[in-house]
């Protein structure tokens, strides 16, 4: 595994166990109880003093103005008016209305909407390397000498960070509940360019081309060049679309009136595309090769296309938990899944020679032979993907039924598969001209962004 690779992966591991560390400790905290007109009017009743029940209002979460019908039954219970003020969040002559607190409700809708900014980790692969060659030949006692100083700059491919959408409805009743969420991702990255060769100098002699697929060798004669070397023009790209839907069934384990943890068992359906297209393409031209004035041409194409398509569903088990505080929520969820389906890989490499007789280097072209080899590569395979998701949300609840607020994700898909890879060998023979690779990839997915929450 690359050293970037890892460290993105250990990025991950500690950003997730921190969240879970968190929403640990915050659904832990005790929040102070909650009143409500009713309880007032018992405390009343009861032959509670003014000053007891004003203390005991001034340490609650529960201050919100009181309706008409909740005023006139505080007054026939026998309320002060002092008590009526407290309640109504009054601390001058002017009144101050409060915002209710974010209460759990034992039973109903509830809808949340997570458009965000994800990016993934565990596939940004180096391709290949634009090779700058240089050979001089030193002369002198007691012998001459050539050096051969090769200098490679690297083709990497860093999936881009994308718009990712997530979203849930669930639906609770007393202490069960059932609901369905689902999230999805598309990125890709492509890189191109020209690579030219220089025109030799005295004793130093360039060659410059494009290495992919591990090829060990490059560069093309082009007696039109100034160097006589052929430009080399390159291109790949790649590109990865992954979704999930799951349906759960829910039950709360531990609840009060401002914290509760619940357990999560369900299905989880996910599917993963990963594609990578490689090209690069030359022109060779050498003059008078098949008699005065009659020069050879050959565009040279050689090109690779993979992709791996995964299909799977599997059992999910998790757990999720809620916090509030005043008009504050916290919510945090772990799930973990295993995928289980097939994985449809394709591969395509293609090498074609073009070749063709001319009169002049712009043409007209007379053919001569199209030569293409081609070796594909087709198979399927069982795959097994663990998949493990986190979240962590902070709410501010504007009224009891609209909140809004930001939320963090994570999830890990444990060894899946990406498109193949094709390769030559060390040493270029005619009875083993390349081989395809399945690979498969720990793939990692962090997103933050916005949270919408409706509760009917």
């Amino acid at each position: 595994m690359p050293v970037e690779r890892s460290v993105f992966m250990r990025s991950v591991y500690f950003l997730l166990f921190g969240l879970v560390a968190f929403s640990v400790s915050v659904s832990g905290q005790e929040a102070p109880e909650q009143l409500t007109t009713e309880d007032i009017i018992e405390m009343v009743q009861a032959g509670i003093s003014d000053r007891l029940i004003l203390q005991k209002i001034s340490i609650s979460t529960l201050l919100y103005e009181p309706s008409v019908q909740d005023i006139l039954n505080l007054k026939k219970a026998g309320a002060s008016d002092r008590i009526i003020e407290a309640l109504m969040g009054v601390t001058s002559p002017t009144p101050t209305r409060a915002t209710p607190p974010a209460q759990l409700p034992e039973s109903g809708w509830e809808f949340q909407l997570e458009p965000m900014w994800m990016d993934v980790g565990g596939w940004d692969e180096h391709v290949g390397d634009i090779v700058n060659a240089s050979f001089t030949t030193i002369v002198g006692p007691p012998r001459v000498e050539l050096t051969d100083i090769r200098d490679r700059r690297p083709i990497n491919l860093d999936l881009d960070a994308g718009f990712a959408f997530r979203g849930s409805v669930t639906y609770k009743y007393q202490q069960w509940g059932v609901g369905a969420a689902g999230w999805f991702l598309g990125t890709d990255d492509s890189v191109s360019g020209t690579v030219t060769t220089p025109v030799a100098t005295a004793d130093t002699f360039f060659l410059n081309f494009v290495s992919f697929w591990g090829e060990p060798r490059g560069g093309g004669i082009n007696e039109l060049e100034p160097s006589g070397i052929a430009p080399e023009e390159f291109r790949v790209d790649q590109e990865l679309d992954t979704f999930t839907a799951e349906v759960f069934g829910f039950r709360t384990l531990a609840e009060n009136s401002s914290s509760r943890i619940d357990a999560i068992v369900g299905v989880k359906v996910g599917q993963l595309e990963t594609t990578q297209n490689q090209s690069r393409n030359l022109r060779t031209f050498f003059f008078d090769d098949f008699g005065p004035g009659l020069h050879f041409n050959n565009f040279i194409s050689l090109s690779s296309t993979a992709e791996a398509e995964f299909l799977g569903v599997g059992p999910m088990v998790g757990f999720s938990g809620r916090a509030t505080w005043r008009q504050l929520a916290f919510r945090t969820f772990v799930t973990q899944s295993l995928l289980i389906g097939d994985a449809d890989l394709e591969g395509l490499f293609t090498d074609i020679d073009d070749t063709s007789i001319t009169l002049d280097s712009g043409g007209p072209f007379t053919p001569l032979e199209l030569i293409r080899s081609d070796l594909p590569f087709s198979g399927s395979e069982r795959a097994f993907i663990p998949v493990t998701e986190f979240q962590l949300a902070a709410e501010w609840h504007i009224t009891r039924i609209l909140a809004v607020g930001a939320t963090g994700f994570a999830a890990i898909w444990f060894d899946a598969p990406v498109a193949p890879t094709f390769s030559f060998p060390s040493v270029n023979t005619v009875a083993f001209p390349g081989q395809w690779t399945v690979e498969k990839r720990t793939l990692g997915f962090v997103g933050v962004g916005l949270k919408l929450e409706a509760r009917f």
